[in-house]
Formats: structure tokens, sequence, C-alpha cells
């Protein structure tokens, strides 16, 4: 581990850029004098303190993962509790929906057209096959308007 190299300072320091602090206020709450504009940011590029940063940061992130990952797991099995066992049929319903969301096996209800803007009509039904309508509307329109 890259903290047996570093000072009880740089160890501070660490700490406390690792909670949110900026290299400026890490350096003055890690006990550091003189300018922090200057001498901050060479604390932060030693090589020991880069690296005890990193592994901290890397800690930090498995560990957020790791509770996302059994948040995860300990609402997909909420749901399946509701699907089996709850009283009212519309939670049942909406548990079992939920699962079958997440298990990407959700029911699209939105169609994606490209339009054309050629006068012609593009009929498209609702499994998706596109036809095209041999009269158009505004054609009989102008059929019906002449004398």
């Amino acid at each position: 581990m890259a903290e047996k190299k570093l000072t009880a300072q740089q160890v501070r320091f660490v700490e406390f850029y690792c909670r949110g602090k900026s290299a400026m206020e890490a350096y003055r709450l890690a006990g550091y004098t003189g300018d922090p504009h200057k001498q901050a940011w060479q604390i932060k590029a030693n090589q020991g303190v880069q690296e005890a940063i990193d592994e901290k940061l890397e800690a930090f992130v498995k560990n957020v993962d790791d509770m996302i990952k059994q948040s995860a797991e300990d609402a997909f099995n909420n749901e399946i509790h509701l699907m089996t066992t709850a009283e009212s049929e519309m939670v049942r319903l909406r548990a079992s929906q939920d699962v079958l969301d997440r298990a990407g096996l959700k029911v699209t209800d939105k169609l994606d057209a490209n339009i054309k803007q050629s006068g012609e009509i593009m009929l498209i039904d609702a499994s998706g096959k596109i036809s095209q309508d041999d009269e158009s509307p505004l054609e009989e329109n102008e059929d019906n308007n002449k004398p």
C-alpha cells in the first residue's frame, strides 16, 4: 500500500483530498504552511501521494459499485416478492411488468418512422409494415374541386 511511504501530513492530505476538498484546502487542513497555490499541487504530484489517492478513489468506486449491485438485487427480490404474494391483482401485475421490463422484455409503445417529403403518403401498420397509398387525399381533393 502506498500510504506506508507517506508522512502523517501527506496521509491527512490524501484523506481530505479524497473526501472532496480541493488540493489547496487539503493542503491547509493537513497542517501544511506556506503558499498553498504553489505547494499544494507539488504535494499532489508526489508519486506516493498520487498512488495513495488513486488507491483510495479506486476503493471508493468499488464500494459504491458493490452497494449499487446489492441495492439492485434487493429491489429485484422485492419485485419478485410483490409479484408472487401481493393481495392486489394490480400490484402483482405491475410487479410482473417491472420484472419483465428490467429483463429487457418491455413492450414498445412507440413507432420510429422516417418521413419523406416527396408528396407520397406512406402507411405504416401496427406491425411496422410500410405500404404506399396509391391515391393521396390531396389528389382526390383536387379532382373534387374541378368543375
